[in-house]
């Protein structure tokens, strides 16, 4: 990350707003970190980066969008799991349940 994407991240942490924003552990920051670690130990980019993904859909955000079913988010989960596991997507129709929602 460079110095210029490091300080937009702050900047826009220090003025987020929404319904599922709580203030205490920037979920940017936790994945950032947690992509370090990954590449560190080795995982290819590429699949550290659909791990990361996957956690952010079982951040703290998870349920909290009322427009959305928690399962969204962790089919969503799931998805970028299977994706690090096997470098391919699931199938269109495992989010079809939850298609416009």
């Amino acid at each position: 990350m460079t110095a210029t994407t490091k300080q937009n991240a702050v900047k826009n942490s220090q003025t987020a707003t929404g319904e599922y924003y709580d203030g205490k552990v920037e979920t940017i920051d936790y994945l950032e970190n947690m992509l370090v670690k990954f590449l560190e130990n080795n995982i290819p980019p590429e699949r550290a980066y659909d791990v990361v993904s996957a956690l952010k859909y079982l951040s703290p955000r998870l349920g909290a969008k009322a427009d959305q079913p928690y399962q969204l988010d962790l089919m969503k989960a799931e998805n970028y799991i299977h994706r690090a596991r096997t470098g391919k997507w699931l199938d269109k129709e495992f989010l079809d349940p939850f298609e416009g929602v």
